[in-house]
């Protein structure tokens, strides 16, 4: 989200945190919502972007539901359906493994390491 510009800073770690979310954040537009499904079928991806909806609070929130794309159900929502691959796809262009390689420096390097950088 954050690749494309859609997520400029997140609120609560990543995952877990809340039932219905796994991301949540502000964007430019205002809240950010997303859900991850990594399986599943179409009947549970509607079920999912149904309580999203109910749970959001805000009716001005962003909402995106992560999914593989065999899964995405054709309906008529305020959820936005991206597909698991085409996210995947992203990360494989040049700026997305960039994005990855910083992230994994981050991730890896304590702050006394980025003091001495």
């Amino acid at each position: 989200m954050r690749v494309a510009g859609l997520l400029n800073r997140k609120i609560l770690r990543i995952g877990g945190t809340m039932a219905a979310f796994d991301i949540v954040g502000f964007g430019q537009q205002g809240p950010i919502l997303a859900q991850v499904k990594n399986g599943g079928r179409q009947n549970s991806i509607i079920d999912a972007a149904k309580r999203m909806i109910d749970e959001a609070g805000d009716a001005n929130a962003k909402l995106y539901l992560f999914c593989p794309r065999a899964s995405i159900p054709i309906f008529d929502s305020q959820v936005s359906l991206i597909s698991v691959e085409d996210v995947l796809q992203t990360l494989k262009n040049s700026y997305g493994e960039e994005y990855l390689r910083s992230l994994q420096s981050a991730r890896f390097t304590s702050p006394r390491q980025q003091e001495q950088g």
